[in-house]
């Protein structure tokens, strides 16, 4: 792993291979402002985002409100189902950026099994059975026998601008790793970190939209009418006609113009990707985000797209 001193003079990234949708940035890099001082760690914000298959982070310059780091660590996980603690300790332990003291810290848990769930029904004590009861086949049935063998708990984040909770399943080894590392930390569901920005994104917006976040293997699509949050889903996604036809599907079932529909694309989808072409040819009102006005970046930051990363950008205005 890279030192801070090798962050700062290093600064630009270093390109990983470029996967099935076209995007370099899936692999390990890094970017890192010419200003950021590891010293000074105290007074940064760090956002995590843990996956199965990496870590991501991003540090924030609080008094500067300004982007100053962001990097991509890929990890071994040849089985690919459960979270890989050892190796993400690994990371941890040798990542000078990740070891140091931060005025505060924020993780958001990334995986597609999570349900919302109206909180005037829900019951803590039948959270398996709320979450077998909301994910299907085309999502992943969440599987209480894999569950009991990989210890975990059920865990929820509280969506009061829905009147609901994000109900999820989270690993115990994973947790006590952040927890272990960070005092104070605020550990979230990475959807309902996207579901928040994105009402606060279209607050006061009085329209239709549908707004995609591609990451990898996997996308969600969030339906917005009015203010209001009309749809909220997640899919597993291997091929770009599973992309386009889930989308597609979405727009019959609102019963929206595919033509016509605003459509806006964030995450980790390349433009130049076939994956993006095909989307196109059948939804033709695309418009690419941008990372949340909120904040400055680095100027460092001007390889990566600008809507690349947007959910780990967007946790400090969730936590």
């Amino acid at each position: 792993m890279v030192t801070p001193q090798s962050l700062q003079e290093s600064g630009k990234l270093s390109f990983g291979s470029i996967d099935s949708v076209g995007t370099a940035f899936h692999g390990n890099f890094n970017l890192v402002d010419k200003s950021f001082d590891i010293s000074k760690s105290e007074a940064y914000h760090l956002s995590i985002q843990l996956c199965k298959t990496g870590i991501a982070y991003s540090v924030l310059d609080i008094e500067r409100n300004k982007y100053l780091a962001i990097e991509n660590i890929e990890l071994n996980n040849p089985l690919g189902f459960t979270f890989p603690v050892n190796a993400m300790q690994r990371a941890f332990n040798d990542n000078s950026v990740l070891r140091s003291k931060f005025k505060s810290v924020s993780a958001a848990y990334v995986d597609n099994q999570a349900t919302l769930v109206p909180t005037a029904i829900f019951d803590e004590g039948k959270a398996g059975e709320f979450l077998q009861l909301n994910l299907n086949n085309e999502k992943g049935t969440f599987d209480a026998g894999l569950a009991s063998t990989h210890k975990g708990e059920f865990a929820n984040d509280t969506l009061s601008e829905l009147k609901s909770v994000n109900l999820y399943y989270f690993s115990e080894e994973a947790k006590n790793l952040l927890q272990g590392a960070y005092q104070n930390i605020v550990i979230r569901h990475h959807s309902s970190i996207l579901i928040q920005s994105a009402m606060l994104r279209y607050k006061n917006q009085h329209k239709k939209v549908l707004l995609v976040h591609f990451h990898k293997d996997s996308f969600e699509i969030l339906a917005i009418d009015e203010n209001q949050l009309t749809l909220y889903n997640s899919f597993s996604c291997q091929s770009k006609e599973d992309f386009v036809y889930y989308i597609l599907y979405v727009c019959e079932q609102l019963l929206l113009n595919p033509e016509k529909i605003e459509t806006e694309v964030i995450g980790e989808l390349d433009k130049n990707s076939s994956y993006y072409s095909m989307l196109y040819t059948y939804i033709r009102n695309i418009t690419i985000s941008k990372r949340p006005d909120n904040f400055e970046y680095s100027y460092q930051f001007e390889d990566l797209p600008a809507h690349y990363y947007y959910n780990l950008f967007s946790q400090y205005l969730c936590v």
